[in-house]
């Protein structure tokens, strides 16, 4: 059984892994994702929270550093592989903290943890190049049990995407079906594709496809009020600054990926209450 906390003391060994290296990581955080409910209910006051990595390794391993000199909470909001440089090593790192850390680090599915967007955007290929098709099959089994959603102090809503046409109560998040790798309820793939939209009001189709949709203000403060939320912190999106506020700041979209023009990857570290945006360049 390979020692995953060395592979968190020392990246560079994560070139080295063979198959059966990763294997065991990968089934070792499956066991962790598979008792987790999909809306995870955290009862914390503190906690960071980063948007998309995309194969940025070393964002992620700048990350890292706090579960190390901090005892705290890790919300990643989804999309770990696919069009960064460093796919594999980036998804195979960060399982790997979930193996190590399972109750200080939450694994979100974002809308590139699932199959049909990995044949299009590089972790198919890349992962069958360098390894099998047995190997991504093991990937996809992990991806299809991540959480869609976190819970955070009773009052942020965490999500890859946005809202849904059909959710009006986070227990339906609750009752989401686990293990799809193809996700099939209208819900699960609207939390992972939807994007809010100062311009609009309601729901609105979207430039994404045909069943994704842009969600206006009205849409979030009813669904706030109704479910005593304050904030949504979601990802999905590419901001070169890092971070985008919608509605009065009450929606933070952040991204934490360094391979897109300009980018200064952020993440958000929240506080008893007040959230700081921090640089992980």
């Amino acid at each position: 059984m390979i020692d995953v906390g060395e592979i968190i003391e020392f990246p560079r060994k994560l070139k080295e892994l063979d198959e059966g290296d990763i294997l065991d990581i990968v089934s070792r955080a499956l066991v962790f994702l598979k008792n987790e409910p999909t809306l995870v209910c955290l009862n914390i006051d503190r906690a960071y929270f980063v948007g998309d990595t995309h194969g940025d390794l070393q964002s992620t391993i700048n990350i890292a550093h706090i579960l190390k000199n901090t005892n705290v909470h890790i919300v990643f909001l989804g999309d770990y592989v696919d069009r960064g440089p460093n796919q594999l090593e980036n998804i195979n790192y960060i399982l790997a903290l979930k193996a190590e850390f399972p109750s200080r680090i939450t694994l979100l599915r974002g809308n590139h943890e699932i199959p049909h967007v990995n044949y299009y955007y590089g972790f198919l290929v890349e992962t069958i190049k360098k390894f099998s098709q047995n190997l991504y099959d093991k990937y996809c089994e992990c991806f299809s049990f991540m959480p869609y959603s976190a819970l955070v102090d009773s009052r942020i809503l965490a999500l890859h995407g946005g809202l849904a046409e059909k959710l009006t109560d986070l227990k339906q998040i609750e009752s989401l079906p686990k293990g799809e790798m193809e996700p099939k309820n209208s819900i699960a793939l609207q939390i992972l594709w939807n994007d809010p939209n100062e311009d609009i009001s309601g729901f609105q189709p979207s430039i994404r496809g045909s069943i994704v949709r842009d969600f206006g203000r009205d849409v979030f403060e009813r669904f706030a009020e109704t479910n005593g939320l304050d904030t949504m912190i979601r990802a999905h999106q590419y901001f070169a600054e890092g971070y985008h506020y919608y509605f009065d700041e009450k929606i933070l979209s952040l991204f934490t990926c360094r391979y897109y023009p300009s980018v200064d990857p952020k993440i958000a570290f929240y506080d008893e209450g007040k959230i700081k945006l921090l640089s992980v360049k």
